[in-house]
């Protein structure tokens, strides 16, 4: 028995070791990076933007636009590699995105409502940018920003155009002049559109040929084995994009690119990792697990999935002022009520959370994983508005997780009963949407952040569990899922027209957004 005891705990060590480890490993690597580089914080109007230059090195601005629900972390892998080309690197956050405390608005049917907004907001940074480092311009842009930055470049003389997950109606035959378009392998209808570009020169030209007629010069490739997002950070992208803008500026730019895509999964693996043998230094004070038979727990699983996409059609879409908020919090509410009522008619009473656990759980969530998201991948951080919405999504996330953790015993219970739980949640949230999709359709972009969050800290709140019990890691998984939800959704005014499936449209432009 000590044998194992003492095997156990050079495991634990051995784990601790590994992850800190990786995170070191990883830091290093994210700060090697900008070791180089001066990071300059401005403010455009009331667009936060960040300069990114190489020591001693100014040349033409790239300004990096980022998709909707980014940020300018988000960009990073282009912004790190342009800048150490030597350019002038301009990002900046969105209207509603990141720490930008100006919410999206405007009529997203219009031709001049949320989309005439965003071009504004480019061109603005793109003046002062101009203004301040000089010519010529070039543009980056992922996903929404894509058609964004095309639209942008009608009115600004432009160097290179690189569109990154790219869908825009606004392409003609003879603009934009210098356009290299980068899609990811896994997003074909973005690669029918890339082609669609390139026939308006050349009807026979494929993925990876250059057409040109007169000035225009165009060129699609495709980034291998990756999709919306690995496209940002895959070497063929940024290679690319970098040789794309020196023959543009016919200056020579040939330092290597840096893609920060990996050492942030490694970071974020690693803080994932050390959270196991952490959780070990909880006292171990877990009450006996609360077993229902299989009857009751479809019971507990099926009711409130099937109730919560009824009761939340009745809450009004546009109530309150931000689009869909309301809506997604009385979701966590009214999922978590009926499910720990349901328990408490099968005789669970869920006791008082222990304390400190709970504060741990919290704690590192918040100062470990969410800290590391926010400072390499994304905005990750309740800045501005946000606290409020945070606060609103509180106690009913409260009620969701309590009931969760009560169900599977905090991710104790067997494999598939926990799979079975997650995924009677997503098709209640499935649901939701398909009840009301032109208001609620947008917060299925958001169901990839509570994928994400039950696969990291809901993992967490499992370890911890099986320390302290189920009451507390359902309290500290319900703070950290109010945190996510208010730091990750976009805000959008609900005081403007247009419905939430056209703001989808907007994110993933069509003719329907912009006639």
């Amino acid at each position: 028995m000590k044998k194992a005891s003492e095997g156990n705990t050079r495991w634990r060590v051995a784990q601790a070791f590994l992850a800190a480890l990786a995170i070191a490993i990883s830091l290093w690597t994210l700060f090697s990076a900008r070791s180089v580089l001066s990071f300059t914080e401005y403010q455009v109007g009331t667009t936060p933007v960040t300069v990114v230059q190489s020591m001693g090195e100014s040349g033409p601005p790239v300004i990096i636009a980022h998709g909707f629900a980014g940020s300018r972390q988000f960009m990073d892998s282009f912004s790190l590699s342009l800048a150490r080309a030597g350019l002038t690197v301009v990002t900046f956050d969105f209207q509603g995105h990141g720490r930008n405390p100006v919410p999206m608005s405007g009529d997203v049917t219009q031709s001049n409502g949320t989309t005439a907004r965003l071009v504004a907001e480019t061109r603005a940074v793109a003046d002062w940018a101009e203004a301040r480092y000089g010519g010529p311009l070039s543009f980056v842009g992922h996903s929404m920003a894509s058609d964004v930055i095309i639209r942008t470049a009608e009115t600004v003389e432009a160097a290179a155009i690189i569109p990154l997950a790219m869908y825009s109606e606004a392409i003609t035959p003879t603009a934009p002049e210098r356009l290299l378009i980068i899609n990811g392998e896994w997003e074909p209808h973005l690669r029918r559109a890339a082609l669609d570009a390139l026939h308006q020169i050349d009807p026979a030209a494929g993925e990876g040929d250059t057409v040109t007629a007169g000035p225009v010069i165009r060129r699609a490739i495709v980034a291998p084995w990756v999709g919306h997002v690995g496209v940002l950070h895959h070497p063929l992208s940024l290679t690319e994009a970098r040789d794309w803008i020196a023959a543009a500026l016919e200056r020579p730019l040939t330092r290597p690119v840096v893609s920060t895509g990996l050492p942030v999964l490694i970071l974020l693996g690693g803080v994932l990792l050390l959270a196991r043998p952490l959780s070990f230094l909880i006292p171990a004070t877990a009450p006996e697990p609360f077993r229902i038979d299989r009857a009751r727990f479809a019971l507990a699983t099926a009711l409130p999935a099937l109730a919560t996409p009824l009761l939340v059609s009745l809450v009004p879409a546009g109530l309150g002022p931000v689009l869909a908020a309301v809506p997604l919090a009385a979701f966590f509410t009214i999922y978590g009520t009926v499910q720990l009522i349901v328990l408490g008619t099968l005789g669970l009473r869920l006791p008082a959370p222990p304390v400190l656990p709970t504060l741990a759980l919290i704690l590192y969530g918040v100062f470990g994983f969410a800290l590391a998201m926010d400072m390499f991948a994304a905005s990750f951080w309740p800045v501005h508005g946000r606290v409020w919405l945070v606060l609103m999504f509180l106690p009913g996330a409260l009620l969701f997780m309590s009931a969760d953790a009560a169900v599977t015993e905090a991710g104790r219970d067997g494999l598939g009963r926990r799979v079975l739980a997650r995924l009677a949640i997503i098709a209640a949230f499935a649901g939701m949407v398909a009840m009301d999709v032109e208001q609620l359709f947008v917060l299925s972009m958001m169901l990839p952040v509570l994928v994400l969050f039950f696969a990291v800290f809901g993992l967490m709140g499992r370890w911890v569990a099986r320390r302290s019990g189920a009451a507390g890691a359902g309290v500290g998984l319900g703070v950290l899922l109010a945190w996510s939800f208010g730091s990750a959704l976009p805000i959008f005014d609900q005081n403007t027209t247009g419905s939430f499936r056209d703001l989808a449209a907007v994110a993933q432009p069509t003719g329907n957004a912009i006639p």
